[in-house]
């Protein structure tokens, strides 16, 4: 009788476990970021956990940990074609050609029982439910924090000895609040991940409901951050739907300009990046990311680029109207191009939708729908000084953007680089008009 009551028991602990991971499962499909955000006790939980503070993305005794890698994958497994790591002053850790290297070259290729994508994570840990393949990045954060729990027994071990311990991310740096006095710009993309990240421990956390206790022991709040920030830094796409952690592939660094194709390569059974661009010997070997800028590889990579050609800075359009009003006639025009949208500028200038919203206001209402020449820059005095007000304006508002947000240096270099941005068009417009602003 006691061992049918135990078992009962046990079944009936079972049960009330699966149900309490279904309600949550199901509560958190489709998460609402705002619902999230307006959960206090669990954001100052998460603030809590947060007890890693340091300030570098680099693990460290770098070539010990590489020269574990590169011995335990093999040269079977990990090909490269005339590359070394190495320390740069500008990027740190990164990959050098040893000899000039043309387009088309092969950088390197790494075969699948080295990628490890959601399903290869459950070969090795089957305590990973298969519906949770659905959420194929949390099915590798959860392998992370198994793995991790057993340290040098892991079958990752020389892996995890070459990942990081934190992170140079913004919402790291700031464990997971979000101060009110930075840009709205910032305040969306921190925010957005931030709802990310609880939508994810909600799922993982129901997951381990199911798990036996021993193995339950070490799953805490804080690996699981660890985890977090290191498969949204680190995965990348082996195939069109399959992110994966691959080790050794984020030795290479990123560059708006590199060209790159990856693609799985069937007769050998790897993933393979080829270069377009050449190298000569000696040069640092980049890949490419995305097409990111500053504010967005900050946030989700943890590093800036110098003068990164696809940073801009945006114009709200309340604020842009208020010194440059429209008529309505020139508002459909304007929404007829898809060019009813806040103006933005970088480095190369005003983008096309902002010439062609400067540009029409110089047209009459009938004349609208003819050819206008979006190139011509606008010569009319009183909106050039009207533009002019509005970089003075934003380039004001990013200098107190920048100064409060001196706790997370990252943020900071990005405002930095914005004002550097108004800088340059305001100088461009004062040396075009004769104007000289007295304000920046």
């Amino acid at each position: 009788m006691f061992i049918c009551l135990s078992v009962g028991l046990h079944l009936f602990s079972d049960v009330v476990c699966y149900l309490y991971r279904c309600f949550l499962l199901n509560t958190i499909r489709s998460p609402d970021v705002s619902e999230l955000e307006a959960n206090p006790m669990e954001i100052d939980e998460f603030s809590a956990a947060w007890s890693y503070n340091g300030s570098t993305n680099q693990p460290t005794d770098d070539t010990g940990q590489l020269d574990a890698l590169l011995q335990w994958m093999g040269p079977n497994n990990l090909r490269t074609s005339s590359l070394e790591p190495h320390h740069f002053p500008e990027t740190g850790r990164g990959m050098r050609a040893t000899q000039d290297l043309a387009a088309g070259t092969r950088l390197i290729s790494v075969t699948s029982p080295f990628c490890y994508t959601a399903a290869r994570a459950r070969l090795f840990r089957p305590e990973i439910p298969p519906h949770l393949l659905e959420h194929p990045l949390d099915c590798l954060i959860i392998f992370l924090m198994l793995e991790d729990q057993l340290g040098a027994a892991s079958c990752v071990a020389p892996y995890l000895r070459s990942l990081p311990r934190t992170f140079t991310n913004p919402l790291f740096s700031l464990r997971g609040r979000i101060p009110q006095e930075i840009c709205s710009e910032s305040t969306d993309l921190l925010r957005r991940q931030r709802g990310e990240l609880f939508s994810s421990w909600r799922r993982v956390s129901a997951t381990f409901c199911h798990l036996a206790e021993a193995v339950r022991v070490g799953m805490e709040l804080e690996k699981f951050i660890w985890a977090f920030f290191v498969v949204n830094t680190r995965t990348l796409y082996v195939t069109a739907t399959e992110p994966a952690l691959v080790p050794f592939l984020d030795l290479f660094n990123h560059s708006p300009v590199a060209r790159v194709q990856t693609r799985w390569n069937g007769a050998e059974d790897a993933f393979e990046i080829i270069t377009e661009c050449r190298y000569q010997a000696g040069e640092q070997v980049f890949i490419n990311y995305g097409a990111h800028d500053n504010m967005n590889l900050a946030i989700h990579y943890g590093f800036t680029m110098p003068r990164n050609p696809l940073s801009e800075v945006l114009f709200d359009l309340g604020d842009v109207a208020k010194k440059l009003p429209v008529t309505t006639a020139q508002r459909d025009f304007l929404r007829s191009y898809g060019a009813w949208r806040p103006l933005s500028c970088s480095w190369s200038g005003f983008s096309q939708t902002a010439k062609l919203f400067l540009a029409s206001r110089l047209v009459r209402s009938s004349d609208l729908w003819k050819t206008v020449d979006v190139e011509d820059l606008v010569d009319d005095r009183t909106t050039r000084l009207a533009l002019m007000e509005l970089l003075c304006d934003a380039h004001r508002d990013l200098a107190n953007f920048a100064e409060r947000a001196s706790a997370v240096p990252l943020l900071q270099t990005v405002y930095l680089e914005m004002m550097d941005i108004l800088h340059e068009n305001l100088r461009v417009l004062e040396e075009s008009s004769g104007i000289v602003s007295d304000t920046v």
